[in-house]
């Protein structure tokens, strides 16, 4: 009798170790995707800015204007002739996806 509650104890604390073990992988584990989150996420802002900053040059030096003038002029396209932008839009997003569906 006395060695079955022993042997019940025994395995009921082999049972805790166990969960706390799994517990502390667990804990572990989430720490570490945590940061590898965050330091992917910080990396992928810099390179999305970096990508935003050549696409501004870009458009400076093919066009002789800035970024920002372009927008105006869309917004005020956009906002003068609706109909059109959205007719616009629709025709690039078309020859955009067969350029892209060759590929």
């Amino acid at each position: 009798m006395k060695d079955r509650m022993d042997e019940s104890l025994n395995l009921s604390e082999q049972g805790r170790r166990l969960v706390e073990g799994t517990r502390d992988a667990a804990e572990r584990a989430g720490s570490y995707a945590q940061a590898s989150v965050t330091r992917l996420s910080g990396r992928a802002q810099d390179v999305a800015g970096e990508l935003v900053d050549d696409a501004r040059a870009q458009v400076q030096r093919l066009t002789g204007r800035d970024i920002e003038a372009w927008t105006s002029d869309v917004r005020r396209f956009v906002q003068e002739r609706p109909l059109q932008a959205v007719l616009v839009t629709m025709a690039i997003g078309y020859v955009l996806g067969k350029i892209l569906k060759r590929a």
